[in-house]
């Protein structure tokens, strides 16, 4: 059970992509909260669940969704991972769109993740390792006819995830997007039942139109969703929770040191000439103003020499000292053997084409979101 002692609180989890997702949650352990407007899914789905209730809430009203939110911490601790689900679409051409229909798209698609998320972020703070899944849409990727108001929601939220990604990259919270093309859910049946009322044609050809847009030539199954979510982002979220866990818990015990401190001192390591606070602060994807705190303290230690630039006297330059090589040498020394001995079950094959794989999924990321290179 990767996920014992998570609690996954899924907007939009009565059923569709949301139902999947708590399906595959649960089967790893995951206590659940499943937060939607319909009370009588919402708790026949709870009742598949060992450990699972039933929230009933609009995710545009910030006082419901603060109720729904405190039942599921009340029931199942802290929340550790939010997936933000929830989502409603509306078909109509651009000159039939009202403020109305515009409005109520962004607040459910768009808006909904700054509530939900902005709610549950303390609790994901405190946890070991806290998460933010959001299931955006290929059309947060690109332009669709006739939905302007779900496009703009879409890319609103790719946009929410990229920057709230950088913002959180200091700490133990990660946000992440999922973008499925269209999936056989309830928002596609209503889409295909508007398209054939409007323009006079079948349910298979309205069908047969959204599944053109897909690669595969078909829609997408909800539990394909949650399987991306699931055995890719999941699977390599457990293993990163496993190794941080052990390798923080390690350093306390034999070095009573912290994992960002035997980052930084790495970082300095593969530059022995020293990094500037900017350029440290980049390296370790936190903001100046924790860096600034961090080499404080290692300075008084005796760890790190704070210089001033030759060329700039406004920076600063931080080197690693010969005692702090010394101490650095020795936790690298054993770190090396934790993460050997967490491998040994691999053979030198395995890990070479684990380490190949994880590259090609770095490249993948990086050409598709920039932002998170």
């Amino acid at each position: 059970m990767r996920l014992a002692g998570a609690h996954a609180l899924i907007t939009g989890g009565g059923n569709g992509i949301g139902a999947a997702i708590a399906r595959a949650l649960s089967a790893e352990g995951a206590a659940l909260t499943l937060v939607g407007r319909r009370p009588q899914p919402l708790a026949i789905l709870a009742g598949e669940f060992p450990r699972a209730i039933a929230a009933a809430a609009d995710v545009t009203s910030q006082a419901e969704f603060q109720e729904a939110y405190k039942k599921g911490r009340s029931a199942n601790g802290p929340v550790t991972i939010l997936v933000n689900n929830a989502g409603r679409a509306h078909s109509a051409p651009f000159h039939r769109t009202n403020t109305t229909s515009f409005d109520e798209i962004i607040d459910v698609n768009l808006t909904s993740l700054f509530t939900c998320s902005q709610a549950v972020l303390p609790d994901l703070e405190s946890a070991a390792a806290g998460r933010i899944v959001t299931i955006a849409s290929t059309a947060g990727l690109r332009g669709y006819r006739y939905c302007v108001a779900y496009v703009a929601a879409k890319h609103g939220a790719v946009g929410f995830t990229r920057a709230l990604a950088l913002e959180l990259a200091g700490t133990r919270v990660t946000v992440n997007a999922v973008c499925p093309g269209f999936t056989d859910t309830d928002l596609v049946a209503e889409a295909v039942s508007q398209i054939c009322s409007q323009s006079g044609r079948s349910e298979a050809e309205a069908r047969a139109k959204f599944a053109e847009y897909n690669p595969q030539g078909r829609l997408i199954q909800p539990s394909e969703v949650a399987s991306v979510v699931n055995w890719l982002w999941l699977r390599l979220l457990s293993c990163t929770m496993t190794i941080e866990k052990l390798v923080r818990r390690r350093l306390a015990e034999r070095f009573q040191t912290t994992l960002p401190r035997f980052d930084a001192l790495a970082a300095l390591d593969r530059h022995p000439t020293g990094l500037t606070m900017s350029e440290l602060s980049a390296t370790l994807l936190v903001s100046n103003g924790n860096v600034t705190a961090l080499v404080r303290k290692l300075a008084a230690d005796g760890y790190v020499d704070l210089t001033t630039s030759e060329t700039d006297r406004r920076i600063s330059v931080v080197r690693m000292t010969d005692k702090g090589r010394r101490h650095f040498d020795e936790m690298a020394h054993e770190h090396q053997s934790w993460i050997d001995a967490l491998f040994q079950e691999l053979s030198v094959r395995e890990r070479k084409a684990l380490f190949e794989l994880l590259g090609e999924l770095k490249v993948s990321i990086a050409k598709e979101h920039p932002a998170s290179r």
